[in-house]
């Protein structure tokens, strides 16, 4: 299996408290668009119906609301507890086979 270097653009729509937390320790930076569900239904329509051909004709109509930036500190305090995460479980897992 062949995978692409290109990473396509992350947005979201407004979300909870986990997704932000998400966004602030991922090494990525993000965009949340406003209206998504309702504005991402219409367009699914759109290509549906014949309308828009894909995807890519409707973002002339996304407004970006914001663009979170990742958080630096918060990334290397979760690879470090995740680190220690993997090695514990690596460990204990012997003890519930």
């Amino acid at each position: 299996m062949k995978f692409s270097s290109r990473v396509a653009p992350l947005i979201v729509s407004y979300g909870h408290k986990r997704l932000q937390i998400f966004l602030g320790i991922r090494v990525i930076t993000p965009k949340r668009k406003k209206e998504a569900t309702a504005l991402g239904s219409a367009f699914l329509a759109g290509i549906g119906s014949g309308v828009y051909d894909n995807l890519e004709e409707t973002t002339q109509y996304v407004q970006i609301d914001k663009v979170f930036e990742p958080n630096m500190d918060n990334h290397r305090k979760y690879v470090e507890i995740f680190n220690d995460w993997q090695v514990l479980y690596k460990e204990s897992a012997k003890y519930f086979r």
